[in-house]
């Protein structure tokens, strides 16, 4: 449960969320996972902090308050995260007006781990140097594009199950649309 304070009031722990905690729920979300460097990188480093203790230590306390899972890969030692089902309740009970935000996705998919992996730094990067705005991940554009179909159409088949969809748009400096496909191999030209 959560209160209207957005404390969590169940499940290992109280935590007054903050606006920098909806923002990492929201990027979560939209992102799949983040690692604590990536959120570090995103959301705590600043010209005034260049120490990730605070960051993991926040990390922690919303783990134990049920915001977010913590997993272990391959990868190393580093925790990947995930939002859990609370974190998007609350963000939904804030009154966001979103509802192209998809679901939380509690789990990892480690199919795609070194491609998705990769699309949180560059994501980080294009925002930090201030090259990308306006980001839309994968799975904020497939949400978009369902919710534009008719109820029947969603219920009959899955109209998007065929469509090649980028790994996100973002805006340049100018105001223009770009279109992100990261690739970790080369395809046969027919793929681009």
């Amino acid at each position: 449960m959560v209160d209207e304070l957005g404390r969590g009031t169940e499940g290992g722990g109280r935590v007054c969320l903050n606006e920098r905690d909806f923002l990492i729920f929201k990027f979560l979300i939209e992102m799949k996972f983040a690692n604590g460097e990536q959120i570090f990188e995103m959301f705590f480093r600043s010209l005034n902090s260049s120490n990730p203790k605070y960051c993991a230590n926040r990390l922690s306390l919303l783990k134990k308050s049920g915001y977010l899972h913590s997993h272990k890969t391959y990868d190393g030692p580093a925790n990947y995260y995930t939002a859990t089902k609370k974190a998007y309740a609350i963000l939904m009970s804030r009154g966001l007006e979103d509802d192209h935000l998809p679901s939380a996705k509690e789990e990892m998919d480690h199919r795609f781990f070194i491609h998705d992996k990769s699309l949180v730094w560059l994501r980080i990067y294009l925002e930090k140097l201030e090259l990308g705005f306006s980001w839309m991940s994968e799975r904020t554009i497939r949400r978009t594009l369902f919710l534009n179909f008719s109820r029947e159409e969603r219920l009959a088949r899955n109209p998007l199950a065929d469509a090649l969809i980028p790994d996100a748009v973002f805006e340049n400096k100018n105001g223009e649309r770009i279109f992100l496909e990261l690739e970790n191999s080369i395809k046969d030209e027919i793929h681009y």
